[in-house]
């Protein structure tokens, strides 16, 4: 009898501490493999490889961002006020741990490698509070940025987080937040700006219409079928040609939407695609480390690269070590033994220089370089539901 009250008293203690989010939108496995692709054309784009137009890292965000939107927007159309507080402690725990993790290290390693000034506090604050985007001001931002731009990626999460910030505010606050009129008018307005939150507006339109006509008798049979994720396909081909040749925002924005539909067929997530689809955001986040040892080894700088963090050894310029000894001419106050002591200082140092830059480069491009630098991609993952 205590066993059994036991058990049910721990059942009931036990509902409420579950995640109820995996229960207010379907699984996607096909999201999992996308994430991974958007992040690797990120990642393979930002090393300097050109995809055929208009596959590039903007679109990439841009299918992010529209996915965010689906899944987001599917979530919050489920959730009550009473719940707000658990959608953010998700957030917080899958996306801004490893994301402030991220940051820290970055800024970190330009204070290490390239000393603290103005601009590396003011970008600090603009990561820090999700305004990257806000107020940066590109490309004048490339020179400005700590380690010469290399988070400027950071600017997309600042984009979402600001989502997540105003979607449950209006969601949640006014009580035509989860009509469909509502959010036509948002992504109407934003398309018409050309802002990179309308592909975020146009996945929680498609959100509503999954949740008003595709979750009914009518809509599970034209899923059942396939025959939604097929015509979204259709469209997103068609939308790749025409963004091939008319590079617009808005059609951009049409396109990202078209591939999360296209990609948005239910099913049960396997283990190795919850796995890729746990990594790419880590890989998104940190693969900075891999681009900045890029970019060092590129310039032949004296760097460490290891493992996979370029921190510069020197904050001078190349004839530093030459200016440590006097440069004067024979017969100018030198005497003969101090003449042949500073060459053969000079010659020392160039040796050290020399030394110090063979073992950089082979460091970067050794194996063992590349699989730290694999490694590095692969901080702080975490298995999450979806979003």
């Amino acid at each position: 009898m205590t066993d059994t009250f036991m058990q049910a008293r721990a059942a009931d203690v036990a509902v409420p501490l579950a995640n109820p989010e995996h229960r207010k939108i379907a699984a996607y496995p096909l999201f999992d493999w996308l994430r991974f692709v958007l992040a690797s054309i990120v990642v393979i784009g930002h090393a300097g490889v050109k995809f055929p137009a208009p596959i590039d890292g903007s679109l990439a965000v841009g299918v992010f961002l529209a996915l965010s939107g689906w899944l987001i927007g599917g979530i919050l159309l489920e959730t009550e006020w009473s719940e707000l507080p658990r959608f953010f402690y998700n957030r917080a725990t899958r996306i801004w741990c490893p994301y402030f993790a991220t940051v820290i290290l970055l800024y970190f390693t330009a204070a290490v490698g390239h000393g603290i000034n103005p601009n590396w506090w003011k970008y600090l604050f603009y990561d820090a509070t999700f305004t990257h985007y806000t107020w940066t001001v590109f490309p004048r931002a490339f020179g400005e940025m700590p380690l010469k731009g290399t988070g400027n990626h950071f600017w997309s999460i600042s984009v979402e987080e600001q989502f997540y910030l105003f979607a449950p505010l209006l969601m949640l606050l006014w009580k035509w937040g989860k009509r469909l009129w509502t959010w036509l008018i948002v992504a109407a307005v934003l398309l018409l700006q050309a802002s990179v939150f309308a592909p975020i507006a146009l996945g929680v339109v498609a959100a509503i219409i999954n949740r008003d006509h595709g979750t009914n008798q009518t809509g599970a049979a034209w899923n059942a079928t396939y025959r939604g994720p097929l015509i979204a396909a259709v469209v997103a081909a068609l939308l790749l040609v025409a963004a091939a040749y008319f590079p617009l925002q808005q059609v951009r924005a049409l396109l990202a939407l078209a591939v999360v539909l296209a990609a948005a067929v239910p099913g049960e997530r396997g283990a190795l695609g919850m796995f890729i689809g746990a990594i790419s955001y880590p890989l998104y986040l940190n693969h900075w480390m891999s681009v900045c040892c890029q970019r060092c080894c590129a310039a032949n700088r004296r760097c460490a690269c290891w493992p996979s963090v370029c921190v510069r050894l020197s904050r001078s310029d190349p004839h530093r070590d030459r200016r440590m000894v006097p440069d004067r001419p024979a017969g100018h106050g030198l005497s003969q033994p101090l003449v042949h002591a500073r060459a053969w200082a000079i010659a020392r140092n160039d040796r050290l220089r020399a030394t110090r830059d063979r073992i950089g480069r082979r460091i970067c491009h050794s194996p063992r370089g590349r699989m730290t630098r694999l490694h590095s991609f692969i901080l702080s993952f975490n298995f999450s539901v979806q979003e």
